[in-house]
């Protein structure tokens, strides 16, 4: 084990990290700090055995992405622009075409213009010949009603950029 002098040494399992003892790390993305607006980091105890401190991490990053997952429901089922639709899958592979869904937003807002934790609107679009990716969805009807192109340059696609 290295000494204290040297300083901090991180594992190569992400999350963990040696200071005289293993220390868990994980951020809470829909708690974000009010002055810096990153999201708040969540630590475990200090361990002396690295295989503990793995479980540890493990078991608070369970508990993180179960509040942000709820956090994030609610939020969807508030928005109209979010409400009834379907959780995105992780890969945009697995997603079905002309299908809209909502997760985690992953740019800044435009009117806040720092990121923040929101529910936005995904559609899969082509991002080679065999790959996919999400795009931010036109935020045109609600829930089955939902237009399902991508927005461009704001909320809408350009068939519904003058409805608003």
């Amino acid at each position: 084990m290295p000494s204290r002098s040297e300083g901090v040494i991180f594992c190569r399992s992400k999350g963990k990290k040696w200071n005289g003892r293993w220390k868990g790390v994980v951020y809470d993305r829909s708690d974000r700090l009010a002055t810096t607006r990153k999201p708040r980091k969540c630590t475990t105890a200090g361990y002396t055995d690295r295989g503990d401190c793995v479980r540890a991490t493990r078991e608070l990053r369970m508990q993180v992405e179960a509040k942000v997952a709820a956090a994030l429901e609610a939020m969807a089922n508030e928005l109209d622009h979010t409400r009834d639709l379907p959780l995105r899958p992780a890969s945009a592979a697995q997603a079905e075409a002309n299908v809209v869904y909502y997760g985690e937003a992953f740019h800044a807002d435009r009117e806040e213009g720092s990121k923040s934790f929101r529910a936005e609107r995904y559609v899969r679009v082509p991002a080679s010949r065999e790959r996919f990716a999400y795009a931010t969805g036109c935020r045109h009807g609600v829930g089955k009603h939902a237009c399902v192109n991508a927005a461009v340059r704001g909320y809408h696609c350009p068939e519904h950029k003058d409805v608003g």
